[in-house]
């Protein structure tokens, strides 16, 4: 697999793979609070993405890439470790700008995708423009979450 296209397809979708594990973690550790049915219902966005991703590198003819999920997995589980290791709202904080970041890497991936889309026929028949859309909505509020914990996180005064 040469093609630039099927590399950056699998690169985000390995990275999707990392933000579903992180929301996961979420949503079973907070089960009591608003935190858990906010990373449960972005989780089944994401996963709805993923979907398309792996539709998108089916029309490519491209296939998974072992090596790249298997580091995506690796660094997946270190990331959940470290954030195990921080105070609870620290992790949170962590986790929840990590995925903003992410987040923000999709939206150009979207972006990336609907100007190749022009010229490569394979690509086509997606609604990027809702993709872009919605990953802006999702990284808004993700980082109003992120935002209600920071203070907490970073000095420990409620």
């Amino acid at each position: 697999m040469n093609e630039p296209l099927a590399i950056y397809l699998n690169d985000h979708l390995s990275a999707s793979k990392a933000a579903v594990d992180f929301l996961k973690m979420l949503r079973d550790h907070h089960t009591s609070d608003t935190l858990g049915p906010f990373a449960s219902a972005l989780l089944s966005e994401i996963e709805e993405e993923q979907r398309i991703l792996v539709e998108l590198r089916s029309r490519i003819g491209c296939g998974s890439t072992g090596i790249k999920e298997v580091a995506s997995w690796v660094a997946a589980k270190a990331g959940r470790l470290k954030l195990r290791n921080a105070t609870e709202v620290f992790g949170v904080f962590e986790t929840l700008e990590m995925l903003m970041l992410g987040l923000s890497g999709k939206k150009a991936l979207w972006q990336a995708l609907q100007l190749t889309a022009v010229t490569d026929v394979r690509l086509r028949e997606i609604d990027y423009a809702g993709l872009i859309e919605r990953s802006e909505g999702q990284r808004a509020r993700v980082d109003r979450k992120r935002l209600e914990v920071a203070a907490i996180a970073l000095t420990g005064i409620p």
